[in-house]
């Protein structure tokens, strides 16, 4: 259910949220119904339920509301950081720091996953890195932009350090990133077997044919995966190229 901003809220001054009006409250409950979806199980949408009020609000970028409602939603600023971080909201992420939020290598990887290259940046900034840190951030940043197929922050995080190519490798190729692929194989991922199994694991045929091309030769174990899946079109294939299927008994 899409819905429109009242007017008053783009006018309302910051205030307590026993100050609000009446038609700013119920626009926020509707967000919130909007976005139970995001937690497992779902959460009820009430204003107890600050993961869904901030989700809902900082993915609409609501400044005046979150900040209204910020004192009365018991919610760590490390969590509200994220969610501004996911949702491209740099101002948001200043106003997470000033509460007290210090998880700023963390929220690296989630605005790779979205492509808010400017948000990397500034958390990259308050990022008070260690080398133990450093490998495992900008690690998982390169993962993250792997596995959404988003190869400008790729670029970026690898020039800060991310390394891991073979595991941000077996996440491309889950999702069928061509391109991203071949740009792992370029930086020195070499793990092209355990790729080619969670390539059938998903189905994704030109993954598994571009791996191929790579001498990836383990066919029995991503027939096996592609079987357990019912990923039928990965298991014809792989039975082509000369994968032997377990017989039971």
């Amino acid at each position: 259910m899409k819905v429109s901003k009242p007017k008053y809220i783009m006018d309302h001054p910051l205030s307590p949220i026993n100050r609000l009006p009446p038609e700013c409250l119920s626009f926020v409950f509707k967000c919130l119904r909007e976005t139970e979806h995001v937690c497992d199980p779902p959460e009820p949408a009430t204003l107890s339920s600050p993961r869904l009020t901030f989700c809902a609000l900082v993915q609409k970028r609501w400044r005046a509301l979150v900040k209204a409602l910020w004192p009365h939603l018991k919610t760590p600023p490390d969590e509200l950081l994220f969610f501004a971080a996911f949702e491209g909201h740099s101002t948001l992420m200043s106003f997470a720091k000033k509460q007290g939020a210090t998880h700023f290598g963390e929220v690296i990887a989630a605005a790779a996953n979205q492509k808010h290259i400017g948000c990397m940046k500034l958390a990259k900034k308050w990022f008070d890195k260690s080398p133990h840190d450093e490998y495992i951030v900008f690690g998982l940043a390169l993962i993250s932009a792997a596995l959404s197929g988003n190869i400008r922050e790729l670029k970026l995080v690898k020039k800060w350090g991310g390394k891991t190519f073979d595991t941000a490798l077996y996440n491309a190729v889950q999702r069928g990133h061509i391109e991203v692929m071949i740009i792992l194989k370029q930086w020195g991922a070499v793990e092209f077997d355990t790729a080619l199994y969670y390539a059938a694991k998903k189905g994704q045929i030109e993954s598994m044919k571009l791996l191929k091309t790579w001498q990836a030769v383990a066919f029995d174990a991503a027939f096996e995966k592609a079987s357990k899946c019912g990923q039928i079109e990965a298991m014809k294939l792989l039975k082509k190229w000369g994968a032997m299927p377990k017989r039971n008994g």
